[in-house]
């Protein structure tokens, strides 16, 4: 084989960030799947057992399970090459502080 040929591949699919999309796909794909099934399972209660205890659980999955694709997005958003041609431009601040006789 020719390792060109590899290395051009390679950068072509790292460029794509073709595994960072399945897993954040995966993941919508999933908390889709289990927010179904929790509502589900909530709606198939008796009506007696629709309790606050039974609300505060879904709420509470579904919540944490939301939070943390937030947490999966950014890590897919913060990731990956910058296409940005210019250099980056660094900023700093000094504080003087003086004292008053």
């Amino acid at each position: 084989m020719n390792k060109s040929k590899i290395l051009d591949f390679a950068e072509s699919f790292d460029a794509l960030r073709i595994v960072p999309r399945i897993i954040l796909f995966g993941y919508a794909g999933w908390l889709a799947y289990l927010t179904d099934r929790l509502l589900t399972w909530y709606m198939a209660l008796p009506a007696a057992a629709q309790t606050t205890q039974a609300s505060g659980f879904c709420l509470g999955a579904i919540g944490s399970l939301t939070t943390i694709g937030g947490f999966v997005y950014r890590i897919y958003a913060n990731t990956g090459r910058s296409w940005d041609n210019q250099a980056t431009v660094r900023t700093s601040s000094t504080t003087v502080e003086q004292t008053v006789k």
